[in-house]
């Protein structure tokens, strides 16, 4: 379970960059700000439901660290995604 897991998240990473089309104006501005705060919330949401499944001994703590390190470093990206959009 965990290497899929894994898995999953470096694909996104590597997927991510060539997904995100920003041609430019108010318009796509507004769009990316919506689909960053999207983003935040979904994970928000993932680290709930890890610590949720920690709580209730889904997953080990190896599992619950690496899940939790992940998700945390990509929602550290998304703000600061829109920090620099609304300082912009």
């Amino acid at each position: 379970m965990l290497p899929l897991i894994l898995t999953v998240v470096c694909a996104w990473f590597l997927v991510r960059p060539h997904l995100a089309q920003v041609v430019g104006g108010a318009d796509n501005s507004q769009s990316e700000r919506e689909r960053l705060l999207d983003q935040k919330q979904r994970f928000v949401q993932a680290l709930r439901d890890i610590e949720l499944d920690f709580q209730t001994k889904k997953i080990s703590i190896q599992e619950y660290s690496d899940m939790k390190s992940a998700a945390s470093v990509e929602l550290a990206g998304v703000l600061e995604q829109l920090d620099r959009i609304s300082n912009a």
